[in-house]
């Protein structure tokens, strides 16, 4: 199985790790020599506005493993590990 390593995100100076298997998704195909292909869930995205040019989705790759809670009221975002059963 192919690694990829995790991908750290930076937020205020905590660290929010996710590893490859929630970020990359592998398609097996016998039949390709390759034997299939891999593709990224973590997304560029552009708005065409000026000094905005290096955005990206993490989305639910993201909040999958971080509980995420938005404050619309107080502009803020908060975030914790998420707890799967």
């Amino acid at each position: 199985m192919l690694n990829f390593g995790q991908l750290t995100f930076v937020i205020e100076g905590d660290h929010y790790n996710v590893p490859s298997h929630h970020w990359v998704k592998r398609t097996v195909n016998d039949s390709d020599p390759k034997g299939g292909k891999c593709r990224s869930h973590v997304a560029q995205l552009d708005v065409h506005q000026p000094n905005l040019d290096d955005l990206f989705i993490a989305g639910d790759t993201f909040m999958q493993l971080y509980f995420t809670v938005f404050d619309r009221d107080n502009n803020r975002v908060g975030l914790a590990h998420a707890v799967h059963t």
